[in-house]
């Protein structure tokens, strides 16, 4: 189960007696992330948990009488799914590649050619276009995950930040290129600022949980999620160190401002009778108050504040697509 403290965010395993409905703790290590949970046999359990900001997870064991734990993979893989027999794991160790794209955007295209820029092995799960055209991406390279930047025909990558603990996603100014960011710190993803160089790093929130920022067009606010459970939408200045505002009292995720800074798109659950639906909110950027709703499945701005979608396919596939002013968009395509 997952629990919240002055730390951070952890998770716990719980051992529930069907007969008397009474809990307890497995054991006293406090877990980054638990995937999967299953029985070894009738005395032990396993577990799968990720490591902080890293795409490596290990298997670990449980003792069922005295909570002690034994780490059973010791590598730099992923592992997800467990499942046992005979005393014997089974899991699916996974092998990730990712790779860049750009495309020209018209109106009356129906799908995008995209050009292959730039791949590597592991995770590219954020891509921006930066005020000077160029692309910047996070990558593990480096060993860390780090802001990496290449031009947009896919020469010269070069690492950006370094030492950001950065994790899940960033954001670029479209007036200066700087750079807002999730960083996980002593158990907590709150957001940090830096130069375009990737120099200056400093905390802008003190959330537990604090990411995916939108900049407003003139730089000067940035408007994100806070909590990932029961997300809502929060603003906070650059510059001042002034405290963050809360934008809604109800289920908001993903956030995106317009061009023009007076509209914010974002995910929640529009709740009709007993039936609920996921669905894109359009809220005023001053009086947050609810401008529209639909039932497009994921959300970003193109020309004159119309919407374009991002799409993740079926199977293990993703991609993602971010637009430059001049309609073109680049994106990033994982396989696993």
């Amino acid at each position: 189960m997952q629990e919240t403290d002055e730390n951070g965010v952890f998770y716990r395993v719980l051992l529930v007696n069907p007969q008397d409905g009474s809990e307890k703790y497995l054991s006293e290590k406090r877990w980054n992330t638990i995937e999967n949970v299953v029985w070894k046999d009738v005395n032990s359990l396993a577990v799968i948990d990720s490591e902080p900001n890293s795409p490596i997870s290990y298997i670990w064991e449980i003792i069922r009488k005295t909570g002690k734990v034994r780490q059973l993979t010791n590598d730099f893989n992923d592992y997800q799914w467990l499942s046992s027999a005979g005393g014997n794991l089974f899991t699916v160790q996974k092998n990730v590649s990712s790779s860049l794209h750009v495309a020209d955007f018209a109106e009356n295209t129906k799908t995008l050619q995209a050009k292959h820029l730039f791949g590597e092995a592991g995770v590219i799960d954020n891509v921006e276009w930066s005020h000077d055209g160029r692309i910047c991406y996070n990558s593990w390279s480096s060993g860390k995950n780090e802001i990496w930047q290449i031009n947009p025909d896919g020469t010269t990558p070069r690492q950006v930040t370094t030492n950001s603990h950065l994790t899940f996603s960033f954001a670029i100014s479209s007036f200066d290129n700087t750079l807002v960011f999730s960083a996980l710190q002593k158990g907590r993803m709150s957001l940090f600022a830096a130069n375009s160089d990737g120099q200056n790093i400093h905390q802008l929130t003190d959330g537990i949980h604090d990411f995916l920022p939108s900049f407003s067009p003139d730089g000067k606010t940035i408007v994100f999620q806070r909590a990932s459970v029961m997300p809502t939408l929060w603003r906070v200045a650059l510059a001042g160190k002034q405290p963050s505002i809360q934008l809604t009292g109800y289920h908001a995720s993903h956030p995106a401002i317009s061009p023009d800074g007076q509209v914010i798109v974002y995910h929640f659950v529009d709740y009709v009778g007993k039936n609920s639906h996921w669905k894109l909110g359009l809220i005023n950027s001053e009086t947050h108050r609810l401008l529209k709703k639909t039932g497009f499945p994921g959300a970003d701005f193109r020309a004159k504040n119309r919407l374009a979608t991002k799409h993740q396919p079926a199977h293990h596939d993703f991609q993602q697509w971010r637009k430059r002013r001049d309609s073109a968009f680049v994106g990033h395509q994982r396989k696993i």
